[in-house]
C-alpha cells in the first residue's frame, strides 16, 4: 500500500492494465482566514464550464479545496484561476497547488513476491478519477477484505490459498467503480459541451439519507427505508466469524455467540457474517 507510483508493485513485476482515461488536473488547497469571505459554496460544486471543468470541495474549518481541468502542458497560476470564485491573495493561504494526473488504472496481478508473501492494496493496486469520490475509499475496503485473511492465515486457521480470494473478491469491484468514475468524468463533459443536455431529475430528496438494515444479502434498498432501531450492527457483534441466529444461538468458530432475528428480513433463522461484516452463507 505504498502509493499509485509504488515501487512494491515494480518490484513483483506487476503492471497496470489502462482503462482508458488520462487527464491533467490542478489541485488547489486553500485555507481561507480573512472575514469576510467571499459567498463560496456550502456543498461540493461540479461546474461544467466548457473551457475548463472545475471541482469544489468545502473542507474541514476555513480549508477549501478546487480541483481545476488542465489543457494540454498548460501550467495557469492558481491565484488566476481562482479569481473568477472572488478569491484573492488577502483572503487566504495557499497551501498547495498541485499538477495530477487522474488516472484509471488497475494492477495487472495483486499478489507476488516470493511465496506469494507480497499482496498490494489501494493506490497501488487501482487508480481512478476521483468523481466518484472512491480512492481512499476503495483502499479502505482493501484492507477490510485483506487484514482478516491475513490474520486467519498467519495463524494457521486457514491455508494460504485464502489470500488468492482477496484479488478475486477485490478486483472486479475495484474495476466496476473505476468504470463507474470514469462514466461519471465523460457526464460532466457532456453536459459542459451541451448545458440542456440535462440527466432526469432526482425521484427523491438527494439531501436526505436513510438509514439500513445491519444486514443484507444483495440487492438496493428502497428510498426511505427507516431502521428500525439507531444501534450500527458493528456495536452489536464482536470482532471475527460470527453465527447472527434467530432463536437459541450458534457457537462461530471463534466462540463467540450474538442472538438476533434474521429470519424476518431473509427466511432464515441464521446467518453467518465474515470479520470483513459481509454475508458468507445463510442457513435453515
Amino acid at each position: 500500500c505504498d502509493g499509485g507510483a509504488s515501487r512494491v508493485r515494480d518490484e513483483i513485476g506487476a503492471g497496470f492494465i489502462d482503462l482508458g482515461y488520462d487527464e491533467h488536473w490542478l489541485v488547489v488547497d486553500l485555507m481561507l482566514h480573512r472575514q469576510p469571505v467571499p459567498p463560496l459554496p456550502t456543498v461540493i460544486h461540479q461546474v461544467c464550464d466548457p473551457d475548463r471543468l472545475t471541482t469544489f470541495v468545502p473542507s474541514h474549518g476555513a480549508h477549501r479545496r478546487w480541483e481545476f481541468q488542465l489543457r494540454g502542458d498548460e501550467q495557469p497560476d492558481p491565484w488566476q484561476l481562482l479569481a473568477p470564485w472572488g478569491v484573492t491573495k488577502s483572503h487566504g493561504d495557499l497551501v498547495r497547488a498541485v499538477p495530477y494526473r487522474f488516472h484509471a488504472l488497475v494492477a495487472d496481478r495483486w499478489r507476488g513476491g516470493p511465496d506469494g508473501r507480497v499482496l498490494l492494496a489501494g493506490d497501488a493496486a487501482h487508480m481512478m478519477p476521483p468523481f466518484m469520490g472512491q480512492g481512499m475509499c476503495s483502499g479502505v475496503r482493501d484492507a477490510a477484505n485483506l487484514a482478516w485473511k491475513l490474520a486467519e492465515v498467519v495463524r494457521g486457521a486457514s491455508p494460504d490459498e485464502l489470500l488468492d480470494t482477496y484479488e478475486a473478491e477485490r478486483r472486479p469491484h475495484a474495476e466496476a467503480v473505476i468504470e463507474l468514475s470514469i462514466e461519471a468524468g465523460r457526464t460532466l463533459a457532456r453536459l459542459a459541451a451541451d448545458p440542456t443536455d440535462l440527466p432526469t431529475p432526482a425521484t427523491a430528496d438527494p439531501n436526505r439519507w436513510s438509514r439500513v438494515p445491519g444486514l443484507q444479502l444483495g440487492g438496493e434498498f428502497p428510498v426511505g427505508h427507516q431502521l428500525p432501531q439507531p444501534d450500527h450492527l458493528d456495536s452489536r457483534l464482536p470482532l471475527g466469524w460470527v453465527w447472527v441466529a434467530a432463536d437459541g444461538s450458534f457457537t462461530a468458530p471463534d466462540g463467540h455467540r450474538v442472538v438476533v432475528e434474521p429470519r424476518a428480513t431473509y427466511g432464515r433463522p441464521a446467518v453467518l457474517v465474515r470479520p470483513d461484516r459481509y454475508i458468507a452463507a445463510v442457513a435453515s
